[in-house]
């Protein structure tokens, strides 16, 4: 009964976020930059081809679902994620590219020289939660802490304590002193997305400078359900974890730790941070379109306004039922795409 009670927890917060966007993006008189109300659009047929990252393409599926409910014969095909995405795309190979981060200088000039002409739309954003447990001393961890705790480089230096991070060498930036109590550590399955994250936003950059290997340490059995993650650090005072944000603000058992990327100070872990770019734990998603295919294919544009439909777009977040999306806000998207659109 408690997991199934932490479920409808997660559901009824990933709703009230979603609910709570709908009131922020929702199309007023003054909204000029909402797309065609696909519910009267006359039908179009057409093959639309999407490439990219994994964190996009679940997304623009269901939204493809929804669209097939006013444009049967559009055809939606994903080439599967993978790192050559932007390759794809910029070889007008695909319509369109998913990603978790910006196009590159080197990928642009490619799309450039193959005449790509091309608009970046922020569709979706993802984060994580680090927790521990509710009356754990510590409220704000730093990134730097996070790789003293969480790393390869940490497993391999024999941290099995908070304040063993500090004997790490050569030297961490530490925030703070880190208790010396046992580190009880409950993570993510190597298949969640949530572990692939800390890995990207919080180890990445500091092992590369190290020399050592982006990687969560290995002595800890990874767990697929969030719920089991949840219940570990909340009955251990020294319990540390990360989870997907939604679920992390569906639970009152546990401290949702702020973060410190070196350079703001702490920041909470909300849905609203995690949209201005100042939680270091989140990013956009990105939608890549590819203009001059839209121009040719009435499929494509159709397909992208559905993306950027409050009703289709809330329907398809809820239905990808992910604990790290983020909702965005898509007005700026909107009125990126509205004058940009053929």
């Amino acid at each position: 009964m408690r997991n199934v009670a932490r479920v409808l927890a997660v559901v009824t917060a990933l709703a009230a976020v979603v609910g709570g966007l709908l009131v922020v993006a929702g199309r007023d008189a003054d909204d000029t930059a909402a797309p065609p109300d696909e519910s009267t659009a006359v039908p179009v047929t057409g093959q639309v081809r999407i490439t990219g990252s994994s964190a996009v393409e679940p997304l623009s599926m269901k939204i493809a679902e929804r669209l097939a409910d006013t444009h049967p014969g559009i055809v939606v095909s994903a080439d599967g994620p993978g790192g050559e995405g932007f390759e794809l795309f910029c070889d007008s190979a695909a319509d369109l590219a998913g990603a978790s981060r910006p196009m590159t200088d080197v990928e642009a000039e490619r799309c450039d020289a193959n005449e790509v002409e091309h608009v970046e739309l922020v569709v979706a954003f993802e984060a994580i939660a680090v927790i521990a447990h509710p009356d754990h001393p510590i409220g704000c961890l730093s990134v730097a802490d996070l790789y003293g705790l969480l790393s390869r480089e940490a497993e391999q230096g024999g941290v099995g304590r908070w304040s063993d991070a500090e004997r790490i060498e050569p030297p961490l930036d530490l925030s703070q002193e880190l208790p010396d109590v046992a580190l009880d550590l409950a993570v993510p399955g190597t298949e969640s997305r949530a572990y692939d994250l800390l890995i990207d936003l919080a180890l990445r950059e500091l092992a590369d400078e190290r020399g050592q290997i982006d990687a969560v340490r290995t002595d800890i059995a990874g767990q697929a359900d969030e719920a089991t993650i949840v219940e570990r650090v909340a009955s251990s005072p020294s319990g540390l974890g990360w989870v997907g944000l939604g679920t992390a603000a569906a639970e009152a058992d546990v401290r949702v730790l702020e973060i410190d990327d070196g350079g703001g100070g702490c920041t909470a872990a909300t849905p609203a941070s995690v949209r201005t770019g100042t939680y270091a734990l989140g990013r956009p998603l990105l939608l890549y379109v590819d203009l001059r295919a839209a121009r040719a294919n009435p499929a494509l544009v159709a397909f992208v306004d559905a993306h950027l439909d409050e009703r289709a777009y809330a329907q398809a977040i809820a239905e990808t039922s992910s604990s790290t999306l983020v909702p965005a806000d898509l007005r700026q998207a909107r009125a990126t795409w509205a004058a940009a659109r053929p």
